[in-house]
């Protein structure tokens, strides 16, 4: 079986100039005045360098900055281009070392559309598994294992194969790869809770199992090493009324934030454009979830300020989806990028006693300190 891993910060502060040289004090000197000689004009003052152009390039070498140099460098890029100055070649370098962050960093939850991996088995338990049973591999079977102990998947639901001649591998693919995401999305709604190497996967029967009738495909998360601790379930069955209108608020945001376009902005402006449009339009509805939901009085004023700070992200993208040129298009998506408000969504979460840790999925509890995220 393929395994496919799962997966927005301190700036190292600049070093202090040099102190400069004592200059020794002059000694006054009586010289005659000339006569009708013009001062010289001063020269004109060379260009600055640009700050956000600066601030690009610093964030863009820390790596783990990444989001916050793309938004530097495309400023940069706005301000040089519009009042002249100098550092273009350090903003190009941030959107480069930057973009380099954005091939290498592996998202974090189930919105970022995990891979799906089909794995034919004999006949065997795994068709008799049931939603929220842990199990190991065992050859071409399965071994079911309490979820208090450690162990290797969880099923999470079942769709059905069409077709009468047995599939192929990537029929099965095509097939399964979409209801399994989507009960994956639906049955583990706290994308906080699960670890770095978690993936979609799914059985499907072997070609006997085909033959005598079966078309049912067992779609699973699994953890190859076997790290997995604790159950993975959050869902309408585990969570509160306030948790669970919370996650369904957040997961259509991360959703959509998943189908951003690959690449720099202006590799697909078109792309990007579509994008932010309907993001935009997600953000404004699930803001209004926010804003409308019956909260406690401190829930209320967090969810509020995530809000908020949600509507400056739209706003943002709205922009974007309006630009008329790719310069534009690639500040205000850098803007949008700004104003994700996870620290807002940090204090939701600890009200709401869901996972403030990325990645702390599968323990038992779902418990763990806070962090800055």
């Amino acid at each position: 079986m393929q395994e496919q891993q799962l997966g927005d910060e301190v700036q190292a502060a600049p070093e202090p100039d040099p102190e400069p040289a004592a200059v020794p004090e002059s000694q006054s000197v009586a010289v005659p005045e000339p006569a009708h000689v013009p001062e010289p004009e001063p020269a004109p003052a060379a260009p600055g360098l640009d700050g956000f152009a600066v601030a690009a390039l610093v964030c863009a070498v820390t790596v783990v900055l990444w989001p916050l140099a793309l938004a530097f460098g495309a400023v940069a890029r706005v301000r040089i281009r519009r009042r002249g100055g100098r550092g273009g070649a350090l903003a190009v370098s941030g959107l480069l070392l930057s973009l380099l962050g954005v091939l290498t960093t592996v998202g974090l939850g189930l919105a970022q559309v995990l891979p799906a991996h089909p794995i034919a088995l004999d006949a065997g338990p795994v068709f008799s598994l049931h939603a929220g049973d842990c199990f190991d591999r065992d050859g071409g079977r399965v071994r079911t294992r309490p979820c208090t102990t450690p162990h290797e998947g969880e099923m999470v639901g079942t769709t059905e194969l069409t077709g009468d001649s047995f599939p192929t591998e990537s029929q099965v693919h095509d097939q399964a790869t979409p209801q399994c995401q989507g009960l994956a999305q639906d049955y583990a709604m706290d994308h906080w809770l699960l670890p770095a190497k978690l993936s979609v996967d799914f059985f499907y029967p072997s070609r006997a199992e085909w033959e005598g009738g079966r078309r049912t495909a067992t779609c699973v998360l699994m953890d190859q090493g076997g790290g997995l601790t604790g159950p993975l379930r959050r869902d309408r069955s585990t969570l509160s009324a306030d948790q669970y209108r919370y996650l369904r608020a957040m997961d259509a945001i991360d959703l959509e934030s998943g189908r951003r376009p690959a690449g720099p902005v202006a590799g697909d402006p078109v792309g990007y454009r579509e994008w932010a449009g309907t993001f935009a339009e997600v953000l404004r509805a699930q803001t209004g979830a926010l804003r409308s939901g019956d909260w406690g009085a401190a829930v209320r004023g967090a969810a509020g300020a995530q809000a908020d700070e949600l509507d400056l992200r739209a706003a943002a993208l709205e922009r974007a989806a309006a630009a008329p040129g790719p310069d534009e298009l690639a500040a205000a998506v850098a803007e949008s990028d700004l104003h994700k408000a996870q620290d807002r969504q940090l204090a939701v979460r600890q009200l709401l006693r869901l996972a403030t840790v990325h990645g702390q999925g599968g323990a038992a509890g779902g418990g763990g300190a806070s962090q800055s995220v």
